[in-house]
């Protein structure tokens, strides 16, 4: 729909720019025809893209779709307003002066729309957020002697290790968390089975006195997961379970493949029982965060860590994501730790994003390292 307002748009501006080219003929100079000219062919030529993107969505597909208007809301949408601007600026002065006020309002919308997007694309998902949070057992739980904390790696999703993570690496190294979850999406797109040593180094830099522990999300291959965490500290747990022990109690980390009440009973069965049939502390960690709403009471799962929402990426003033891929409430799904009528949850908003055929986009959603303390 976006597109046929531009073509719309466009095709208003090529109507105004040939009435320009067509009168006045005298009182114009060589260089002022030429000017008019190029900007009324460069006009043409964005009506046609807006039109072709717009009748060909259903070939090009959603993402691509996004990509161009990005594309087109970060550059192509100012040169052209900037240009007129320019145009009317060198050729018709008095009647920019008319018309200043006209002229201010689309140079002003544009030009933040602008920085918006260079904001969105090329700061904001770069821009760490160590955030900090806190788990309360239940008052019929034994609480540690010391606080147990967990960081929470989600939804890194790159194809590449760059700098952007090794920075993530150096935030955890100086917080020393005591385990480290990872819950599913370390890559995003079949590129990154290309880089595996690369990500090795990554992983192998990985390091918890109580484990690191990871499960596979929607872009992951359990194979890939499998190579990549070999030879390093990472333990990938396909509906399986590992025990620590830490201050004399028992902590169980459920690792599970999928949100399906399935996986939980098959890790149940095909998993040795806890030491001495007791646990103090049950942590399910899961990459789709749906999978509280398939909580019982007699599986005392104390937390479930999850991803995959991103907090929606996009996050809108006093209405919140607008897409979160979760059937849970938008509050929710934006992230947080959350007391649901079917068990808690701690929802990362993710340390990466969808970037495959589209720009990594984040608007009031920073990408968020987790330390989550529970006590």
């Amino acid at each position: 729909m976006i597109f046929l307002v531009c073509t719309i748009i466009y095709l208003s501006g090529l109507g105004y720019f040939y009435t320009q080219v067509t009168s006045l003929e005298s009182e114009r100079t060589h260089l002022e025809h030429v000017i008019w000219r190029a900007l009324l062919i460069m006009m043409g030529l964005c009506a046609v893209a807006c039109f072709a993107t717009f009748s060909q969505n259903i070939f090009y597909g959603i993402l691509q779709s996004i990509n161009l208007l990005v594309v087109h809301m970060m550059w192509v949408q100012p040169l052209m307003v900037f240009s007129v601007l320019g145009v009317l600026f060198v050729t018709r002065r008095t009647l920019l002066k008319q018309a200043s006020w006209r002229a201010l309002v689309p140079c002003v919308m544009v030009t933040a729309v602008s920085i918006l997007g260079l904001w969105s694309t090329r700061i904001e998902p770069y821009w760490l957020d160590v955030v900090h949070a806190s788990h309360s057992l239940h008052k019929n739980k034994t609480t540690f002697a010391r606080p147990l904390t967990v960081a929470i790696l989600a939804d890194l999703q790159n194809d590449s290790v760059g700098s952007f993570q090794q920075e993530i690496l150096q935030e955890v190294r100086e917080q020393q968390p005591d385990m480290i979850l990872i819950p599913g999406d370390l890559y995003d797109t079949e590129q990154a089975e290309q880089r595996i040593a690369e990500f090795q180094r990554f992983l192998s830099q990985l390091h918890a006195p109580l484990g690191v522990f990871m499960v596979v999300g929607d872009h992951d291959r359990l194979p890939v997961l499998r190579t990549m965490t070999q030879g390093t500290d990472v333990h990938v747990l396909d509906n399986t379970r590992a025990y620590i022990n830490t201050q004399g109690k028992t902590v169980e980390v459920i690792g599970l493949s999928s949100s399906d009440r399935s996986s939980y009973q098959l890790a149940m069965q095909q998993s040795p029982p806890p030491p001495e049939n007791h646990v103090d502390v049950r942590i399910a960690l899961v990459h789709r965060p749906r999978y509280v709403l398939n909580l019982k009471p007699e599986d005392q799962i104390d937390l479930v860590v999850s991803g995959h929402t991103h907090g929606g990426q996009i996050n809108i003033p006093l209405f919140g994501p607008p897409v979160t891929l979760s059937p849970l409430p938008r509050e929710v799904a934006a992230g947080g730790l959350h007391h649901l009528d079917s068990g808690s949850v701690y929802i990362s908003r993710g340390l990466g994003g969808v970037q495959h055929m589209v720009p990594l986009i984040r608007f009031n959603c920073r990408p968020e390292l987790t330390l989550l303390t529970i006590e």
